[in-house]
């Protein structure tokens, strides 16, 4: 079948776009590079301490165990300045390029002032390239702080899900851990120096979702132009 002008052009068009979604996802699948997300500590916001912070290149484990120290809904200092009886507990499995494979959270622990079932908040590492990010160690030593980690956890719930809105991002900060930007050396922190901060974040659209709505939205121009030319 001949495709006419107007259908020619309207195929291009998707043409590029499917290509450009192909493009997008091939890219997803190279290995990582040093990238951090960007995060920021924000209210809500639940602190975390004394971390054992350990990376166990043969298992592609890294984890950081401790304790929940404060949460804090706005205020300055937080309202909520102590956490009874709890533990804090990361999980994630990583590629030796740095990708995400699996991941959990889970934060134990009672608030004064709170109703609380003594279960805080859990979630599951979001599995993307926007769910785990790393500083490199030119960036750590020009910024002068830990080694830093950036997580995004899906909320699957805990009593302070309804803070969250779905979403929560971990900095977490692990001290002199030995990191040296690879994810095929086993490297750990030193005990109980690292703390990890616990916000809300705002879920972005997919890039590929975006290009593709764009493109829509330009088509009845794009047809509209044809038809005057």
């Amino acid at each position: 079948m001949r495709i006419g002008p107007p259908m020619f052009h309207i195929y291009r068009i998707f043409s590029a776009a499917a290509f450009a979604v192909i493009g997008i996802m091939t890219c997803e699948c190279l290995p990582a590079m040093a990238s951090s997300l960007d995060l920021s500590a924000q209210p809500p916001d639940l602190s975390a301490g004394y971390l054992n912070v350990t990376y166990d290149a043969t298992t592609g484990t890294l984890s950081a165990v401790g304790w929940p120290m404060s949460f804090n809904e706005g205020g300055n200092p937080p309202e909520h300045a102590s956490i009874v009886g709890g533990n804090y507990d990361l999980t994630a499995d990583l590629t030796q390029s740095g990708l995400p494979v699996s991941g959990s959270l889970k934060i134990t622990g009672t608030i004064p002032g709170l109703a609380s079932s003594g279960t805080l908040l859990t979630g599951q590492l979001q599995l993307s390239q926007s769910g785990f990010g790393f500083q490199s160690p030119q960036a750590i030593q020009q910024s002068g702080s830990g080694d830093i980690f950036e997580f995004v956890f899906n909320v699957t719930g805990g009593d302070l899900a309804p803070y969250y809105q779905g979403k929560a991002s971990v900095i977490l900060d692990a001290w002199c851990s030995g990191f040296n930007g690879s994810f095929t050396t086993s490297f750990a922190a030193s005990p109980y120096l690292s703390v990890a901060d616990n916000s809300a974040v705002v879920p972005e659209p997919s890039t590929a979702i975006l290009l593709l709505t764009a493109l829509a939205l330009g088509l009845p121009a794009s047809a509209s132009r044809w038809r005057h030319m």
